[in-house]
């Protein structure tokens, strides 16, 4: 089937024209990229995801895959962060000393309102990165200078 859609459907579109799709999305991604850039996230839980969704993103662009290896790495490191995290959590099996207010579910204001646009951004560069592997055909492309810390 994807033979069939290489062959017949993707041969009428020009290679430059395609080039040119996937240039200017890379260059708004980046330009996205740069803009978020400044906020600081490495000590929130938003932090801790975009590092291992950035090592994923590295590692697909390069290999065309994800090596067992670093996947359990990833996996490690979630469960470390959410094992350091678990002491938040009321003792009490009926939840009867839990008393949260609105304002303290959301008073981190920076992650809240940073943490769709850097999930889609970096969603955005996984799709720009499959398709041009594995849609277009181009198994070999990497991306250069994909950073995202």
């Amino acid at each position: 089937m994807y033979e069939d859609l290489r062959t017949n459907h993707l041969s009428v579109i020009s290679q430059d024209f395609i080039n040119l799709i996937f240039s200017v999305n890379e260059s708004n991604l980046r330009m996205i990229f740069q803009r978020e850039s400044n906020t600081d996230f490495s000590t929130n839980e938003v932090g801790t995801y975009r590092e291992i969704f950035s090592a994923i993103l590295i590692s697909f662009n390069q290999l065309n895959y994800l090596d067992e290896t670093l996947a359990t790495e990833f996996v490690v490191e979630l469960l470390n962060f959410h094992s350091s995290n678990s002491s938040n959590v009321p003792s009490s099996p009926d939840h009867s000393d839990l008393n949260m207010s609105e304002s303290s579910i959301y008073s981190d204001t920076t992650e809240n309102e940073y943490q769709p646009e850097t999930y889609r951004m970096m969603l955005s560069w996984f799709v720009l990165i499959y398709e041009a592997k594995f849609i277009f055909g181009n198994i070999h492309l990497s991306f250069s200078n994909l950073r995202f810390y």
